[in-house]
């Protein structure tokens, strides 16, 4: 860890890491030297993002982007099947503007819990522990679905290779608006439903926000309006509403959006991103990544949620003492 490390971390980040260290997550600091192939799994070489190392044997490595892709691969190595969270504290390396910059980040991952809505629930309450502990209460909190994206593209009579290129873009604004382009000059042929009517349906979609409570209402509305089921996803999104509201969170404050992504690839599920009100700076981001394990290795899919906060972005939005 460098020396700029080391003395960006001040004791409010000490404070939370023990925090979650008593609360029962265990440390874990994986190596700042990563992968590329792994570090590729979140969307960042195409961005130029990654900060490339190259090894004495030929290999391509990156300093570590982020510490998701990182904890989860150490999971693996460690033996997975099992429930297990990890909480850490370290510097992630990225580029921007031209220039190489190290951050420091806190989080956790949690692996292997099947309550999945309490798991998202209890990650965003954590997430929320963080921004108390510098002294912004009331962060902006915005909240989406990718499965529930998911779930409804799958409902729409598509074939699958149109269902694949809607879910790997739904990440992608620009893209996801050039495929609802490219639906309006399919032929009229189209086997199930209309082109034309399917457009609509997405962009109506995309349309939903509000409160949690609001969105469900919207969604179920569009369920029964193009007679389409969301299986169990919006089961779980009003189930999941239910464990946030029982945490003490206030649901009518979350800013719930159907379009609302953090463009990464490995997301699914629950997504969120605490803010500052003043700056609008990002101060904490969260997801699960269920199928992120299997991408990694892993024989079978294992459940995955987490957040990170950014300590100084905190640090600089904490109000003055």
């Amino acid at each position: 860890m460098s020396r700029r490390t080391i003395e960006g971390i001040d004791g409010r980040a000490r404070a939370l890491l023990s925090t979650y260290t008593r609360a029962g997550f265990l440390p874990i600091e994986p190596p700042v030297l990563q992968p590329v192939p792994l570090a590729d799994l979140g969307g960042e070489r195409g961005d130029g993002r990654i900060v490339l190392v190259g090894a004495a044997n030929g290999s391509d490595l990156c300093l570590r982007p982020d510490f998701t892709i990182a904890v989860a691969r150490a999971y693996l190595q460690a033996g997975a099947g099992k429930v297990l969270t990890h909480c850490y504290l370290g510097p992630v390396f990225r580029r921007g503007n031209g220039a190489a910059s190290e951050r420091l980040q806190a989080g956790v991952e949690c692996f292997g819990r099947h309550d999945r809505a309490a798991a998202d629930a209890e990650m965003l309450a954590l997430g929320l522990e963080a921004t108390a502990q510098y002294g912004v209460s009331r962060p902006e909190i915005f909240t989406g679905d990718v499965d529930l994206f998911a779930a409804f593209v799958a409902a729409l009579d598509l074939d699958l290779a149109w269902q694949r290129r809607l879910l790997k873009n739904f990440h992608n604004k620009s893209l996801l608006a050039q495929d609802l382009q490219w639906l309006a000059w399919i032929p009229t042929e189209w086997p199930l439903r209309p082109p034309a009517e399917t457009r609509t349906l997405i962009e109506r979609y995309l349309a939903i926000g509000g409160n949690p409570d609001e969105g469900g209402i919207a969604l179920r509305a569009l369920a029964a309006d193009a007679d389409l089921s969301f299986g169990t996803a919006l089961d779980l999104f009003e189930t999941r509403t239910g464990f946030l509201a029982a945490r003490g969170i206030d649901v009518g404050s979350i800013r719930f959006a159907t379009a609302f992504q953090r463009g990464f690839d490995y997301d699914s599920g629950f997504v969120f991103e605490l803010r500052d009100p003043r700056t609008n700076a990002l101060l904490v981001s969260g997801s699960r990544h269920d199928g992120l394990l299997t991408q990694l290795g892993a024989p079978e899919p294992i459940t995955a949620v987490g957040f990170a906060a950014d300590v100084e972005e905190l640090a600089a939005c904490a109000p003055a003492t």
